[in-house]
């Protein structure tokens, strides 16, 4: 896609998602090639919707076949809502606002912060 598009039932531009619905990763080309010239915007399209695409599909496998160990998520857990506190209080963290949102935008956002 080269334009932002609409869901009639959100109703807002996208850039990018990933819809489980459609079983499909869709994405504004131009806005995924200035995630890539821009090294330091942390801000990386590609690298947002395949993030959610592999937690969209660890929490649908069966318990014995998700990419990563329970004990593990449970850790990453804690980590992560400690640092989503830490945004939402507005202290210096190397991680984007946006990444407060949820845990599963949070793995996102450490993703694109991991890669640049």
């Amino acid at each position: 896609m080269h334009q932002p598009y609409v869901y009639k039932e959100v109703g807002i531009p996208f850039h990018g998602d990933t819809n489980p619905k459609t079983a499909r990763i869709n994405l504004v080309w131009s806005v995924v090639k200035e995630g890539f010239l821009i090294p330091d915007v942390a801000l990386n399209l590609c690298l947002q919707e395949f993030s959610d695409a592999l937690t969209i599909e660890n929490q649908k496998r069966i318990y014995f076949n998700r990419f990563y160990p329970q004990s593990d998520l449970l850790l990453y857990f804690q980590a992560a809502k400690h640092e989503m506190h830490v945004i939402t209080n507005g202290k210096d963290s190397i991680f984007r606002t946006y990444g407060a949102a949820n845990l599963m935008e949070f793995f996102a956002v450490s993703v694109e912060v991991f890669f640049e």
